[in-house]
């Protein structure tokens, strides 16, 4: 996990920063739509590549004076020697998108104008390093912290949860995945089955993994090099048949400018939107991981709003069809499905929540003495917090959604409460001198699983074990159970992608989390060596990046795909 760092305009240009609204005003927003789809395509597969970045500048700069380019590169060469190569960036797609967001709020559009002067393309690069710094520009360091992982929490997330997980390309094979399970069970376990229909027949297409893969079609592009070519694709050719259906991709830049303030809501109407129309059919990809995204999260809401299902009584509100989705596509569908396929031994004893048993896990699993006790939540991270850049509302979103015992319990005190009532019982229908078990040799691996994305953030999950440790030691836990292991905070795509090898006898679920505690413990060792703040950085790093180290020494076999598609019937209505 790395920061970048990005020089400042006051470090390149030596003055303060002037007016955004002034230094693009007389420029089509059209124009900057155009340039930064050009720049977003070259950093999409290519963020850490310093010669991306080098050649992104050198186009910005194509036209200007040698002087003033040798000038620039100079103070830019600087900030290099001050600040490490390694952590050091010129652009990124986080920031990308706020040069776009801003210059959209100022929307200009001129039909007669033809094309840019030097000195409007140098108001441009400065137009965008006024953008950095009125995104970061008035964050301060607090130093009124309890500890190294408080100052990390409280220095670390208001500047990272907005741009996290725009800095870290999708695995959009995972929202294939996800997308079929959602349609399938929608149309398969539910009365709800017209309106996939309903959906998919929008644009002629027989099911719902044909209109799935219109988007894989054209993301497959994004992989494309034409050595021919100067930039990365970052444009799209649509057939007559097709228009319809890009043209719904497609944002409107003036109606974005009258319905979006400042409060950019968490870039909401570009991830809706992620393409913009040059011409009848020619379309430019402002950002092909938003793009990616509509595959499933931004389908979700598509599909209320298109299908019909919205003027269903239940669902007349957007958060109840999300609820409804979250209790029956996500959790009784694909995620039973991968539990199931990541204990396949025989004698494994695997449990769901049939809604009768009171504090019953969303997933029971015993293998041997082992007991896995699971957590799913299907929880979105407000927008409007991530947009707020505020220590404490962070804090307080991950506390409501996965560490609260009022006025409902829910993720660390429901696996708490589970913990009390495994102590006394388990949940099978064998009583524990029936099964010849006694309590003291259970080893426990409390789990929570999340699927939002953003909660990937780093020191969430060292934050939630922290809290859950508190509440086992205040109730002795620790003391009836061999051992009660670490919280595990888990993405759920986590699963998906990693299916073929948790269902492996050395890359089990079990192995997978001792790895990564035992990783986790040499990097406390060394940061209490060091106090180094790249070490506290590791220190803090979600469950995936933990266990990769130890994944690596294994190879998947290239079984993952058959293995997905049995696991989790992808084939089923085809």
């Amino acid at each position: 996990m790395k920061i970048g760092i990005i020089p400042t305009y006051k470090e390149v240009f030596g003055d303060d920063p002037p007016e955004f609204k002034n230094l693009i005003a007389g420029i089509p927003t059209k124009l900057i739509v155009g340039l930064v789809s050009v720049m977003n395509g070259e950093l999409y597969l290519n963020q850490y590549d310093l010669s991306t970045h080098l050649k992104l500048l050198q186009f910005l700069l194509q036209r200007q004076s040698k002087n003033k380019q040798e000038e620039i590169y100079y103070k830019i060469a600087q900030q290099v020697r001050r600040k490490g190569l390694d952590d050091f960036s010129i652009f990124s797609t986080h920031l990308n998108l706020q040069f776009l967001h801003l210059s959209l709020l100022h929307y200009h559009e001129d039909e007669t104008f033809e094309d840019t002067t030097p000195e409007q393309e140098l108001r441009i690069f400065k137009a965008y390093l006024v953008s950095t710094s009125l995104l970061f520009g008035k964050m301060e360091i607090d130093t009124q912290t309890d500890s190294p992982l408080d100052y990390f929490r409280k220095n670390t997330w208001p500047m990272m949860i907005g741009q996290f997980m725009l800095n870290h390309p999708y695995n959009y094979f995972l929202a294939i995945a996800k997308s079929k399970c959602f349609f399938d069970a929608l149309e398969f376990e539910t009365e709800f089955g017209r309106y996939v229909r309903n959906f998919t027949e929008r644009f002629q297409d027989p099911n719902s993994l044909a209109y799935i893969f219109r988007f894989v079609n054209i993301l497959q592009l994004s992989q494309e090099r034409d050595e021919t070519k100067r930039f990365s694709p970052f444009s799209i050719t649509s057939d007559a048949q097709s228009i319809p259906f890009f043209d719904e991709l497609a944002i409107d830049l003036k109606k974005y400018s009258e319905f979006y303030s400042e409060s950019k809501g968490n870039f909401t109407g570009l991830k809706e939107k992620p393409l913009y129309k040059v011409s009848e059919h020619s379309y430019v990809i402002m950002n092909w991981d938003f793009l990616a995204r509509k595959v499933y999260d931004g389908m979700l809401f598509d599909f209320y709003n298109q299908s019909g299902i919205s003027h269903e009584k239940r669902f007349l509100k957007f958060p109840a069809f999300k609820q409804f989705i979250g209790e029956n596509a996500i959790e009784k569908y694909l995620f039973r499905r991968l539990i199931r396929g990541c204990f396949k031994n025989k004698h494994v004893i695997v449990e769901f929540d049939n809604g009768i048993s009171s504090g019953h896990p969303d997933a029971y699993v015993r293998n041997g003495k082992k007991v896995f006790l699971f957590e799913i939540k299907d929880s979105l991270f407000s927008s409007r917090i991530i947009d707020s850049e505020k220590y404490d509302l962070i804090k307080s979103e991950i506390d409501k959604k996965y560490n609260t015992g009022k006025p409902k319990m829910k993720g660390t005190h429901q696996l708490l409460s589970q913990i009390k009532q495994l102590s006394n019982k388990p949940f099978e229908s064998k009583s524990y001198d029936e099964l010849k078990i006694k309590t003291r040799n259970l080893i426990i691996y409390p789990i929570l699983i999340y699927t939002d994305p953003h909660f990937d953030l780093p020191g969430i999950g060292k934050y939630l074990d922290e809290e859950f440790r508190v509440l086992v030691e205040s109730e002795g836990l620790d003391q009836k159970f061999e051992k009660i292991k670490n919280l595990t905070f888990l993405n759920i795509d986590f699963l998906v992608s990693h299916l073929n090898q948790l269902q492996k006898k050395d890359t089990s679920l079990d192995k997978l989390i001792d790895a990564a505690a035992f990783e986790l413990k040499k990097r406390e060792k060394r940061f209490i060596r060091t106090n180094s703040t790249d070490d506290l950085m590791l220190l803090n790093d979600n469950f995936h990046s933990l266990s990769s180290k130890y994944l690596k020494e294994f190879n998947s076999d290239g079984d993952y795909v058959k293995v997905l598609f049995d696991e989790l019937k992808l084939s089923r209505g085809l």
